[in-house]
This record gives structure tokens, sequence and C-alpha cells, in this order.
């Protein structure tokens, strides 16, 4: 074999070899671009899922700042905050949109989002603090507000019934304290003091009754007051006029007392210079704006 063959092998088996090595080179090229392709095309689906996810998150932080139910400096730090979460959420839209449009293989760009994302995710984990914060705040202070609703009701209760039981003992002192009328009668007299049935010699008509006793009752000076209806249901006038439930109203007749406290026999007199009508009177006697005792008689 002449020189000239062995270099013509020499140059084919070389030209061979590149070719070979340019078709494995090719090969692994288009396998390694494949594979950068493949990889973020993943990466870009799930930096979108991770979008999704913030996207979701910042709204169930934002209604859940929104439903607290808060006043005074934690009204304005939630206004805050809210603002903040929705210019963080804006954020995420348009970065969901910007990684909808980027090609699968463009892995540059996919890379440099993707620092966007993680950046995104850190700031919202700072925000779930803070309102996980203010939430728990606002459960306390809700907590407390009901715990002071729940005491002033009570107190309120409690004033309530001892308003109730005050009024009820001051009726009862004041019930306690009032003159009693026992052992009322009505006695028909003539003009010589004697009873008499006969109704044209009537010249007065004796009330008599006894003040019973009671350590209740203001003892002192006290007009007594009686009212006789006529069976016409007019009244006999004549004995001046008595505070009665607020109104004036006229009694028969009336006597000064000093009374003491003890029982107090007492008998007052009504002189008659009218034509008396037959049937049955009815006879009432006050006290201290109050009704003391009442009694029937006929004629």
């Amino acid at each position: 074999m002449n020189k000239n063959k062995i270099i013509i092998i020499i140059s084919v088996a070389v030209a061979v070899i590149a070719v070979a090595l340019g078709i494995i080179f090719w090969q692994k090229n288009k396998a390694i671009n494949q594979e950068r392709e493949n990889y973020a095309k993943m990466e870009k689906e799930q930096m979108l899922d991770e979008l999704y996810e913030l996207n979701d998150e910042y709204n169930v932080q934002y209604n859940k700042l929104n439903g607290t139910m808060t006043e005074g400096q934690l009204k304005l730090s939630n206004d805050s905050i809210m603002q903040q979460l929705l210019s963080e959420k804006s954020k995420v839209e348009k970065l969901t949109q910007e990684l909808n449009s980027v090609r699968s293989n463009d892995l540059k760009t996919i890379s440099k989002l993707q620092a966007e994302v993680k950046t995104l995710r850190t700031i919202l984990k700072s925000y779930v603090t803070q309102i996980d914060s203010l939430y728990a705040t606002n459960q306390r202070l809700r907590t407390e507000n009901d715990k002071v609703k729940a005491d002033y009701r009570r107190v309120e209760a409690e004033a309530g019934r001892l308003k109730s039981e005050t009024t009820q003992l001051t009726n009862k002192v004041s019930l306690a304290a009032k003159l009693n009328a026992v052992g009322i009668s009505v006695s028909k007299l003539n003009k010589k003091g004697k009873a008499t049935k006969k109704v044209s010699k009537i010249t007065n008509l004796a009330v008599s009754f006894t003040i019973a006793k009671n350590v209740t009752a203001s003892v002192g000076n006290k007009v007594i007051y009686i009212r006789i209806m006529l069976p016409t249901g007019e009244a006999l006038g004549g004995g001046g006029m008595f505070d009665l439930e607020g109104s004036k109203v006229e009694a028969s007749a009336q006597k000064a007392i000093e009374y003491t406290g003890e029982d107090m026999p007492i008998t007052i007199y009504r002189s008659i210079n009218e034509a008396l009508p037959t049937g049955q009177y009815r006879v009432y006697i006050f006290a201290d704006g109050n009704q003391i005792g009442q009694t029937t008689f006929s004629i």
C-alpha cells in the first residue's frame, strides 16, 4: 500500500469520525434543549399554580380582615393593611398574566419571574402574621365586650330587681303606716242627743269609730274627714275640702286630732239642716289623703 492510499484512508476515517461526533453532539444538544424546555414548562406550570394559590390566600386574608368588627386604632390598622393587601393581590394578578404570556421555553424570563413569586410569598407570610394578630386581638376585644355587656345586663337586672323590691317595700311601709278605722257605727240623734228612728227628728249624724294602734304611722296633729253619700249618689257637703289622689274632694265633716299611735276612739258629728231621703247611706273616712274605713247605714 503506497503512501497516498494511507493518507486517503486516514482522511476518510477522520471525516467519518468528525461526522459521527457532529451527529452525537447535535443529538446531545437537542436532548439538552428539550430537557431545558421541559424543565421551563414544568416550572411555569408550577409557578402558575403557586400564583393561583397566592391569589386565593390573599382573598382569604382580605375577607378575614374585612369581617372583623373593630373600632378606633384597630380599625385604622385594618384599613391600612387592607389597602396593602389589595396592592399585593394586584401584583399577583399582574404577574399571573405576565407568566401566562411567556413562552414555555423562555427559561430566563421564567427564572426572573420565579424570584418575584418568592418575594410575593414572603410578603404574604408577613401579612398572615399581622392579620392573625389583629384577628386574635379582635376576638379578645369581642370577648371582653360581651363580658362587659353581660355584666351590664346583670347589673341592670339587679338594679331593676332592687328598684322593684324597694318599690314593694315602700308600698308595704306606706300601707303599714296607713291609719285604720275600725268598729265604725253611725247614730241618728235628735236635738237632745238621743237616738231616734224618725227621719224628721234627726238633727245630727254621729259617726263613731276607733283609729287602731299603729306604731308605724306618723304621730302628731291630723285631720280626720268623713264623707256621707246620700242614697241619691250625692254627697252631704259642709265639711270643707281635702286632697284625695290629686283631687279636691268635699267632706261632710271633719275633726282635728293629735294621734299618739295608740288606739284612739273618735266621734265626728254632722248636723242635719236639710231633709234626708230614705234609703241606704254610705260613709267614708279619710286621713292623710287615704281612705281608712267605710260603712253603710239606712234611714
